[in-house]
């Protein structure tokens, strides 16, 4: 029987006693690629965090609120919201330890940015200010946000673009930050029409970072369902 894959996703903190909370939709997009999941509440101990990612095969930063800028030599603006320090902080630990240990890693909207940051990189902390552009930031209620979209052109022969199957994707994203500066040994494979870096993969290792939610149109567009095919394919082969 073929192994399957423990992928760890990244979940909106616990406050206040409250629940960790995890969309259905990225644990369906996982599920249909024949992944387990599971979830961890943060913890800013380096043993807890280097044993989560001792114990799974791949590892996806999953989409959320605002990271605080101070993390990356930012600064705030009036448009900040949302912010959950303990959680960026321990995503951001986890992303350090996952490249480390070369699992694949999946960065996904706010994800993407958390993978940037862990490896050196920085933010524009509100679009509309910083590039003088409104296209990304959709409205956030899902039945306007699934109607609207934007297309993403992928570098040739780039990694991304080889597992989409396509050059162009049309994509749907809610975001008013996006990343600025490219860690060392990372590309950026995927822009908007405006120049906002929408898909970054990093030189040597299969992890990718998109700027937009493809978990929420797998029945729309079969390329986002081969990035998470591909994703989980090779979380197998590390596995085995």
């Amino acid at each position: 029987m073929k192994s399957r894959a423990l992928i760890a996703i990244t979940a909106r903190g616990a406050k206040e006693d409250s629940p960790l909370s995890v969309s259905a939709q990225y644990i369906n997009a996982l599920k249909q690629a024949g992944a387990q999941v599971c979830t961890f509440f943060p913890t800013d101990k380096k043993e807890e965090i280097e044993s989560i990612i001792s114990s799974v095969d791949g590892l996806v930063l999953s989409g959320g609120a605002d990271i605080d800028p101070t993390l990356y030599g930012g600064e705030s603006s009036r448009y900040t919201a949302e912010l959950d320090v303990e959680r960026d902080r321990f995503e951001i630990a986890l992303a350090q330890v996952a490249m480390n240990r070369r699992i694949p890693v999946l960065g996904i909207c706010r994800g993407m940015q958390i993978l940037a940051i862990a490896e050196g990189g920085s933010l524009y902390t509100h679009l509309p200010d910083d590039l003088n552009t409104s296209q990304h930031r959709q409205e956030c209620d899902l039945r306007k946000w699934l109607a609207a979209s934007h297309d993403v052109e992928f570098a040739h022969r780039s990694l991304v673009a080889r597992t989409l199957g396509e050059k162009i994707v049309s994509v749907v994203s809610c975001h008013h930050q996006a990343v600025k500066n490219l860690p060392d040994n990372w590309l950026a494979v995927g822009h908007a029409s405006d120049g906002v870096i929408e898909a970054m993969e990093h030189s040597d290792h299969w992890a990718i970072g998109v700027q937009w939610h493809p978990e929420m149109t797998l029945e729309r567009n079969v390329a986002h369902k081969r990035l998470f095919n591909s994703f989980v394919h090779q979380a197998v082969i590390r596995k085995t």
